[in-house]
């Protein structure tokens, strides 16, 4: 019978020398065309099928050949005529399966009645280190594109970092891909570019399962030195230190936002929309939460400071500092370093013993790019302190950070931010810095080019939950936001806030209003937008 599919791209990795979960490449090869697959194979035969204790796992197995579990003849803990390395197997999935299933309140897989009518899930012990595949398209959980699936680890799980001893990273290994499966049970791809979730949200849950491992120390690598690459659209190990992102939102919000964004996700394409619409009921949005985790980010490794990150001081890791200053003034500067959609920059401004007074930073965003800035002094004695702003374009900002002597050094973190629909290439801006002892004052913004009113986005367009609307204006106030239907009937309207700068509006719909197109206005003074978007229930 067919059910796995593969690409000759993905036999390069399972037969190659990495140790990493598998899974990410099949993903992103159904989301690039799931319809058509260039490979197929069966599901794998082994020598063995045992029920695990707790009724929930079938683990298949080798006692001779190639595929033959390590120490195949210990069968001491328990006694029960197989093989230590199996019974091993089945703890770790069970503990998972509690933690994910009972505990954090996730759907679990659906049941592949079709392969074998037992209601166990498959677990094959093979020479492919770490792969969970999606099969079939379940009725388990109506109204979602749930995906049975089974998982792939190795018989033997010795590493370079566990050379002796295969349980450690058998632990962890039986905990992401389990996760993977109960990702499935929400939905298996997505025609965005959304592989690094998948693996985000795997990492971190190895990491709640098993937080002695700490085996996602070693995917920082790749994460933190490269912030300045795209959240979504970066590929490679890049997307296995992505885990740090969930690991954040869960510092911030509790383990149960994951389980809701997965929740969300079940309906959207596109992760960063589902995640937003998450944290909108915690009051929160996506970018504002984005900006806070590079500004977190900083804080791991050499850089540790407490108040973020628990385990940071453990990180082998810490960011790369695009730009170092040490002597001021600062001529302006643009760009230090190539920087993508979702993903933020450090520079540094070091205090030396020449200055004495005020930091002022100016900053200019001269794109219709979004960005916010985070900036944080850093106080011997004192520790972290930190404001972050949204970036007024097409005027030079300025930040004043007083009484500069007394820190060690400040830290400026422009971030480019969700733009309400995936952007490629990459932003621009420039700053620059002087040292003024007669400044008075902590922030400020002086305007030297006019913003118009004006919409910048609507998204996601179309869409299901809720709607952004964002625009820009140069002056501040109330505005008078209303939405009318195909017919030019009023069918809501609420008075907002606005300030100089980018603002924005959310509309989620009452139950009562129909699908299809439908009309807004954003009249502030004398000033009117106008725009339309369509509703999908």
């Amino acid at each position: 019978m067919i059910r796995i599919i593969l690409t000759s791209a993905l036999f390069a990795i399972i037969s190659g020398k990495t140790y990493a979960c598998e899974t990410s490449e099949l993903i992103s090869r159904m989301s690039a065309d799931p319809n058509v697959p260039p490979v197929i194979l069966t599901r794998p035969v082994m020598q063995h099928s045992w029920d695990a204790p707790g009724g929930i796992f079938k683990i298949h197995y080798d006692t001779e050949g190639p595929n033959t579990v390590y120490n195949v003849d210990e069968d001491i803990n328990p006694p029960d005529g197989i093989p230590d390395y199996v019974n091993r197997t089945s703890d770790y999935l069970n503990y998972a399966h509690s933690v994910y299933i009972s505990q954090l309140g996730f759907d679990p897989p659906p049941p592949d009645d079709d392969i074998d009518n037992d209601g166990l899930y498959d677990i094959y012990l093979t020479e492919v280190v770490a792969l969970t595949t999606r099969e079939n398209l379940s009725n388990h959980y109506p109204g979602r594109e749930a995906y049975t699936s089974y998982i792939q680890l190795r018989y033997d799980l010795r590493t370079p970092h566990y050379p002796d001893d295969p349980l450690p990273f058998l632990k962890v290994c039986a905990a992401h891909e389990y996760f993977h499966a109960v990702e499935f049970a929400y939905r298996a791809y997505s025609s965005g570019p959304t592989t690094w979730w998948f693996e985000a949200c795997a990492g971190w849950a190895e990491e709640i399962v098993f937080d002695d491992i700490n085996d996602v120390y070693y995917k920082l690598d790749y994460y933190l030195p490269n912030l300045h690459k795209s959240l979504y659209q970066s590929q490679g190990f890049f997307i296995y230190g992505t885990w740090l992102y969930a690991q954040f939102l869960s510092d911030r919000f509790g383990n149960q936002v994951i389980r809701k964004c997965w929740e969300k996700f079940a309906s959207f394409d596109f992760a960063p929309d589902a995640i937003d619409l998450t944290l909108d009921t915690y009051g929160a949005d996506f970018n504002d939460e984005y900006s806070k985790h590079i500004l977190w980010n900083y804080f791991t490794g050499d850089n540790y400071q407490p108040g973020f990150y628990e385990e940071a001081a453990d990180f082998n890791e810490t960011i790369y500092e695009a730009r170092i200053h040490s002597g001021y003034p600062v001529n302006w500067v643009s760009d230090p370093i190539p920087q993508e959609n979702v993903s933020g920059v450090y520079i540094i401004f070091q205090n030396t013993s020449l200055t004495n007074g005020s930091l002022v930073i100016e900053y200019l965003n001269s794109t219709d790019d979004k960005h916010s800035v985070a900036i944080a002094q850093i106080k011997p004695d004192v520790g972290v302190l930190y404001d972050i702003y949204l970036v007024q374009n097409f005027i030079v900002n300025t930040y004043i950070v007083e009484d500069f002597d007394g820190c060690e050094k400040v830290v400026m973190m422009p971030i480019w931010l969700y733009e309400g629909v995936p952007v490629a290439g990459i932003t621009s801006y420039s700053y620059s810095a002087y040292i003024d002892s007669s400044v008075v004052g902590t922030v400020e913004s002086v305007p030297r080019v006019p913003l118009n009113f004006a919409i910048k986005d609507v998204y996601p367009n179309p869409f299901n939950g809720a709607a952004n609307i964002s625009f820009s204006s140069p002056f501040e106030g109330y505005c008078r936001f209303v939405v009318y239907g195909i017919t030019g009937n009023r069918i809501f309207e609420k008075k907002e806030p606005v300030s100089v700068g980018y603002n924005r509006i959310q509309w989620s719909p009452s139950e009562d209003v129909a699908s299809g197109l439908h009309f807004f206005e954003i009249v502030l003074s004398n000033q009117r937008l106008n725009g339309k978007f369509v509703y999908l229930k």
